[in-house]
């Protein structure tokens, strides 16, 4: 989260890229927008809503610190920095474009919820607490600590429910879907992370992607696909997984990229660079397939 890159001076104007799918055919063709907050030295884009609008935070120049941002399906950019703090991170939105977050001055700071200008501090039990995300029932979700954290899903009213992967040395929940399930990450005793999903109905699960090991799952949407990223040896890239089918996702001309979550409508939302740039966000839209026999 605390990356620096190289310097750009000034944003990107948004556009829209048609890139074919990589791979064997049947997989999916995305139309490719691009963005950064203006005067940004980077731009990481982590989550997208079912609306289309994003959250994720941006570098300053000179600076080393980071502020959040929302980007409307429209393409309004507004900042989203707490009040007499020096960081705030934005890393979830539900449908009402509530973002979940967090803030800091040194090594005090809290999580945070905002909406329409007006911050609300999230502290639980006393201790260092991170948000997350937030769903459209207005249920958050989190970890609760530090090295050793414990994971939560908080209720509108502020009832807490703790989630501790079997055997871990410490558990964060990075997502709360609207029906209750629960993705998110934990550290094994040997230092390793993993991701996890977990249902009413089934528990606990880790999840991971057959024949790449080295793929880091950050969210799966209603249908099951999988996204994240991966390195190949060489480059960062992003992938989307379902079905038994893996494809990567990349801005045409970039060098790097991830994804950082997928909504209900298989549109993406990510990160990417390239060669002597700085870390911009994009959006993948599907293309919707033609039916057979149809005009081209």
């Amino acid at each position: 989260m605390e990356e620096a890159f190289s310097k750009l001076s000034r944003t990107a104007t948004a556009l829209a890229l048609l890139a074919a799918a990589f791979g064997a055919a049947g997989q999916t063709t995305y139309t490719f927008t691009t963005f950064s907050v203006p005067n940004s030295t980077y731009t990481d884009a982590i989550a997208i809503n079912e609306n289309g609008d994003v959250t994720g935070y941006y570098g300053m120049d000179g600076i080393t610190l980071f502020q959040g941002f929302l980007r409307s399906a429209s393409g309004q950019i507004t900042t989203i920095s707490y009040p007499g703090q020096s960081v705030t991170g934005a890393y979830g939105l539900n449908d009402f474009m509530v973002v979940a977050g967090d803030y800091a001055t040194g090594n005090s700071g809290a999580g945070m919820l905002y909406h329409n200008g007006a911050y609300k501090s999230i502290v639980i039990e006393g201790q260092p607490t991170a948000v997350n995300d937030i769903n459209d029932y207005g249920y958050y979700a989190g970890s609760i600590g530090n090295s050793n954290s414990t994971g939560y899903v908080a209720s509108p009213s502020g009832q807490i429910t703790t989630f501790n992967y079997p055997g871990a040395y410490s558990t964060g929940v990075s997502w709360i879907k609207n029906n209750g399930d629960v993705i998110g990450t934990y550290q094994d005793n040997d230092g390793n992370f993993h991701t996890f999903l977990w249902t009413a109905a089934s528990g606990y699960k880790t999840l991971s992607i057959p024949g790449v090991p080295g793929a880091t799952v950050v969210d799966i949407n209603s249908s099951g696909a999988i996204v994240g990223g991966y390195f190949n040896g060489a480059t960062d890239r992003g992938f989307v997984y379902q079905n038994g089918k893996f494809q990567i996702v990349q801005v045409l001309g970039s060098n790097n990229s991830s994804v950082g979550a997928i909504n209900n409508k298989g549109q993406l939302v990510g990160s990417y660079s390239i060669p002597g740039s700085m870390y911009m966000g994009f959006i993948a839209t599907p293309v919707a397939a033609s039916p057979p026999g149809a005009a081209r």
